[in-house]
């Protein structure tokens, strides 16, 4: 399982890479794909990709301190849509939990009324 940090540097990096390509990236531009309440740096990027290419979801072709070269794997491009999916199922839940919410006050405040008007 993902967290965050490794979530967000993954979707990064299958969005800037071409499907089937090498693409050189810099530790710069890695920190700033990791969301900053996590305070990244140089140390967090490295973990991050070590944990990303020993899960397959990454190949790392070269690596220094300033530098990657990675190319997401085909298991990179499923996780970020079942990731995708996810949300949009959850989107839905939370929509049918609100109105069945609001369904259910207005059915009870509907029979309460009813019951007011019947019995005097």
């Amino acid at each position: 399982m993902l967290d965050e940090r490794c979530m967000a540097l993954l979707n990064y990096v299958v969005c800037e890479c071409n499907e089937g390509s090498f693409r050189v990236f810099e530790v710069g531009e890695l920190i700033g794909a990791i969301p900053k309440k996590y305070k990244p740096d140089q140390t967090s990027v490295k973990i991050c990709m070590d944990y990303l290419n020993k899960c397959g979801y990454l190949i790392i072709k070269y690596k220094d301190t300033e530098k990657y070269c990675v190319m997401p794997n085909s298991n990179a491009y499923e996780i970020i849509e079942n990731s995708s999916q996810k949300r949009k199922n959850d989107k839905k839940l939370i929509k049918f939990g609100i109105l069945g919410y609001f369904l259910v006050f207005f059915f009870a405040f509907l029979g309460s009324f009813l019951a007011k008007i019947i019995m005097p």
